[in-house]
């Protein structure tokens, strides 16, 4: 009779969950497999990948512990390394005392003062948009909100925090990002491939990141020419890199971190949105109804945002059934304890990695009745008491929690409102949108809507 391993050797991982036939059979769908996952084990589940144990920590106490509570015994680690040739160096791959020095360099960029100051470009930009939809569904256009949505929160984004305007770079940044990205989600999966190196050799990829990366590159050298320097984030940016090869080269991933983060997760949050308020009229009536009552005729103010409460919900139901980053993970530098719900513990080996799903998670029945249902009033106060608090968490958590929250929620709320007030949004008939898992959740396809004034 064999003797139980004593706990230093590690995770007892089920065959079925490690190996070949197991990659394969999690490339074929991840968001079922991983929500069904959670569903049948509970708390935390072990799974293998590539000689390394993972524990998909399905747990509220748990994830705010590996996030909040021993944030220093974790790093992104290898797993996310499949994104180094697009981020390398930026804030969202970064770790210690350069993370610390980026975050720094950033975060006056996201303060209050510096918030009330967009409020009016947001609404400014949103108005632009919403007066060629009124043109557009007189004509009896059909609008694709992916389109839509892309473009308006990357023209925020650029006008807000780089003073400058995204023409038509949208559509192309949103498309050569989908191509680095199925490649890098493909990888993670992927039971055996090709050196990435030499798979992003290929025309299709090059040519990806040659646009992302000159676009970003056409920014600084505008910036470095122009007049006129607004002491933006742009500005800050590229007055703490020097001139040097390793510091451009730096700088270019920096920014480039700051503008996908900064519209990408966005754009999916709010087309989600419209999706499900496509399908629920009485929510859409209720969206305009607060908007005729709180953005009042006449400029628009900071301080309003916080009575859109009903779009604030919406948006925050969207990230809970579809968010943007649908899992991440940490991986441990030594091993550790991981205190669960119920008052027990779960050990993670040094260099194991804790997988945390947001979309499994968040979906739970234990936290969220009728996971799937749409209901923006789960977080109302009343419902959201009792609720541990990492049981959404769309934006992170601890010390790395997304830098742009109230950025991303407030134009998010002030969209979604915007276009209520004005609009009836209808989705066409027969679509069949799903999200499609690619590091971040985008639905399949075009989102395609008719739009009629209220």
């Amino acid at each position: 009779m064999s003797k139980r391993p004593p706990p230093s050797a590690g995770p007892l991982i089920p065959k079925h969950r490690k190996g070949i036939r197991f990659l394969l059979g999690v490339r074929r769908d991840p968001l079922r497999y991983f929500r069904e996952l959670a569903a049948n084990e509970g708390a935390y589940a072990w799974i293998g990948l590539r000689g390394q144990p993972v524990l998909m920590l399905n747990d509220a106490a748990g994830i705010e512990y590996v996030l909040q509570g021993n944030p220093g015994n974790y790093w992104k680690g290898d797993v996310n390394k499949v994104l180094a040739p697009l981020l390398a160096d930026g804030i969202f791959l970064s770790e210690g005392s350069q993370w610390r020095r980026q975050r720094q360099e950033s975060t006056p960029g996201f303060t209050t003062p510096r918030l009330i100051e967009m409020t009016e470009i947001i609404v400014a930009t949103i108005a632009e948009m919403l007066d060629q939809w009124e043109r557009r569904g007189k004509a009896g256009e059909v609008i694709d909100l992916c389109a839509e949505m892309t473009r308006l929160t990357l023209d925020i984004f650029l006008r807000a925090l780089f003073h400058v305007q995204a023409g038509e770079v949208a559509r192309d940044l949103r498309d050569s990002l989908g191509v680095v990205l199925r490649e890098a989600e493909g990888r993670i999966w992927a039971p055996l491939s090709l050196p990435q190196k030499w798979v992003l050799a290929l025309p299709k990829y090059r040519n990806a990141m040659r646009m992302m990366h000159g676009t970003v590159t056409k920014l600084i050298e505008e910036r470095r020419k122009s007049a006129a320097q607004p002491d933006d984030l742009l500005s800050r940016l590229i007055a703490s890199y020097g001139s040097g090869a390793e510091d451009q080269r730096m700088l270019r991933q920096q920014i480039l971190s700051f503008m996908l983060s900064g519209h990408e997760t966005t754009a999916h949050g709010l087309t989600w949105s419209l999706v499900r308020l496509g399908t629920a009229p009485e929510v859409q009536e209720r969206l305009s109804r607060e908007a005729l009552e709180v953005l009042r005729p006449g400029a628009v103010a900071f301080e309003q945002v916080r009575g859109l409460v009903n779009s604030q919900n919406v948006f925050n139901e969207a990230l809970r059934l579809y968010p943007p980053v649908w899992t991440f993970s940490r991986e441990a530098y030594e091993p550790d304890r991981i205190p669960l719900d119920d008052g027990s513990f779960v050990e993670l080996p040094k260099r194991g990695i804790a997988m945390l799903c947001t979309y499994a998670v968040q979906r739970r029945e234990k936290y969220w009745p009728d996971p799937d249902r749409f209901d923006p009033d789960r977080f109302l106060p009343e419902q959201a008491e009792g609720r541990p608090r990492a049981a959404w968490f769309p934006f992170g958590g601890g010390p790395r929690f997304c830098l742009g929250q109230r950025f991303a929620t407030m134009e998010s709320t002030l969209t979604l409102s915007m276009i209520a007030k004005r609009f009836e949004v209808t989705l066409v008939p027969n679509q069949n949108i799903f999200p499609e898992p690619i590091i971040t959740l985008r639905p399949n396809g075009k989102v395609l809507v008719t739009v009629r004034n209220r």
